[in-house]
Formats: C-alpha cells, sequence, structure tokens
C-alpha cells in the first residue's frame, strides 16, 4: 500500500491559526502607526498655526505707531496702515486696510494683553481633536514696539 504524501489536518489548523495570528498583529501595528502618524500630523498644523499668527502680529506689534487692546481685539496702526486681530471662525482673523485674512487654521485662538502702551501680551491656544485623541497647543509672548 503507498502512502499519500500531503498534510493532516492538524497541520493546516495549525499553519491557519499561525497565520491569523500574525495577520492581526501587522494589522495592529498598522493601525497603531496610522493613529501615531495622524496625531503628530495634527499637532504639526496647529503648531505651524500659532507660529504664523506669532509671525504676523509680533511683525505689526513692532512696527506699530499706536497700540489699542480690547477683550477679544488687538487694534493697531502701523506705517498709515490700520490693522486688526479677532478670533474668527477657524482661526485668528488679521484684517487691515489691504484686506482681511485668516491666520492660524482651525482650533487656534488668541488673546491679548497690554503692556502699557509699550508692547503686548499674546497668548495662542489651540484644541483639536484627532480620533478620540485631544491636542492642545498653547504659547505665551510679550512682544515690545521698537523705540521711535
Amino acid at each position: 500500500m503507498k502512502r499519500c504524501r500531503g498534510f493532516s489536518l492538524v497541520e493546516m489548523v495549525t499553519v491557519a491559526g499561525i497565520t491569523v495570528v500574525v495577520i492581526s498583529l501587522v494589522g495592529s501595528l498598522h493601525l497603531t502607526i496610522t493613529r501615531a502618524i495622524e496625531t503628530e500630523l495634527a499637532r504639526s498644523e496647529m503648531v505651524a498655526g500659532a507660529r504664523e499668527v506669532l509671525r504676523y502680529v509680533k511683525s505689526d506689534v513692532r512696527r506699530a505707531d499706536s497700540i489699542v487692546v480690547r477683550p477679544g481685539e488687538l487694534a493697531l496702526t502701523a506705517g498709515g496702515e490700520r490693522i486688526r486681530y479677532t478670533n474668527a471662525g477657524g482661526g485668528v482673523s488679521r484684517g487691515s486696510t489691504a484686506g482681511a485674512r485668516l491666520l492660524g487654521g482651525e482650533g487656534i485662538r488668541v488673546a491679548f494683553s497690554s503692556l502699557g502702551g509699550s508692547g503686548v501680551e499674546i497668548t495662542l491656544d489651540g484644541e483639536r481633536t484627532v480620533r478620540s485623541r485631544v491636542i492642545t497647543v498653547h504659547r505665551e509672548i510679550a512682544v515690545a514696539r521698537r523705540a521711535p
């Protein structure tokens, strides 16, 4: 009698079980890496948005002739141009005689406080939720006007 060559049922079930375990581990690793990448991209976008707002405000405050801080608003005059910063729906609005522009991107909010006419303290806060993870950004900076 000739013996048939092949795999037994026990061997097939063992290989199938090992395959399922390996595939689930690879899938779990892929999901974890994807979530981490999405979170870091969102954090990077928020930090870039905060930097953009700070860059504009610092530049305008340093060259300002006059500064007025009101609740939720910074109004200044620089070289004959009137500029106003406020919180807008999706970020920070910079309105001037040259036009309006939305800065900072989604979730960025700004608050201003006066430094006695010599400058402004800027507080930036941002919050965004990505896949049930809350990402926050917080920056505080004081900017002084340049001496005339």
